[in-house]
């Protein structure tokens, strides 16, 4: 799935006081913007 495509997904997702843990596709910063305005906490990682 392209990322345009999953970020629209996203925005369904109530991730509010959620802590999401996503690999190093997550260090993009349009998925980790999107993560950190809808107020959740995250954690990034690239192995």
């Amino acid at each position: 799935m392209r990322l345009q495509q999953s970020l629209h997904y996203w925005n369904y997702l109530d991730m509010a006081g959620c802590i999401i843990t996503i690999d190093a596709m997550g260090m993009q910063t349009a998925i980790a913007s999107q993560i950190f305005n809808a107020k959740a906490n995250y954690v990034l990682g690239d192995f």
